[in-house]
């Protein structure tokens, strides 16, 4: 990478082998040998893949172009087919779990500021999701009685058992 003249820069930026993980997520993520490139004002995707953990790519094209004033603007299209963004399971976290798999096709484009975003985001074949509800109970006694009562509900339930408990 180099720089010459009124800020323009020049080159590229190499990622051989290179990987990441959403720990929230459980998801990984390689970019085996892709290249991004710096060209006067333009940082360039062209052709710019993301495997998921079982290679699935997710495809980016265009460009993040910065002007004079340091305005920055998109021209991005992004796209993917069956994309593993996340893979938990309960024992990760016992409210909300699954795979989720996704088909994109999005366009970015703009100012960052206020970018038109343009697009389909599908959950692809495959994906799992698990929504665990928790209900706040709360205990209370009274004589002989045992009363669980639902926070949330709006007309509240209680259920009495009959307890052994004598004072």
């Amino acid at each position: 990478i180099s720089s010459e003249g009124e800020g323009e820069i020049e080159g590229t930026l190499n990622f051989i082998g290179a990987s990441t993980r959403v720990n929230a997520l459980n998801s990984k993520f390689r970019l085996p040998d892709e290249r991004i490139q710096f060209a006067g004002n333009r940082v360039v995707f062209d052709g710019f893949h993301v495997l998921d953990s079982l290679n699935n790519n997710l495809d980016i094209n265009g460009y993040v172009e910065i002007d004079n004033d340091w305005k920055v603007y998109t021209n991005l299209d992004i796209r993917s087919s069956g994309l593993q963004v996340m893979q938990t399971s309960g024992d990760d976290n016992e409210s909300f779990y699954g795979d989720i798999y996704l088909d994109s096709r999005i366009s970015i484009v703009g100012p960052v500021k206020k970018p038109v975003i343009k697009g389909n985001l599908l959950l692809a074949r495959g994906s799992e999701i698990y929504y665990r509800y928790k209900e706040d109970l709360s205990l209370s006694e009274s004589a002989k009685y045992v009363s669980f009562v639902g926070a949330t509900q709006e007309k509240s339930q209680v259920t009495q058992f009959k307890t052994n408990h004598h004072k």
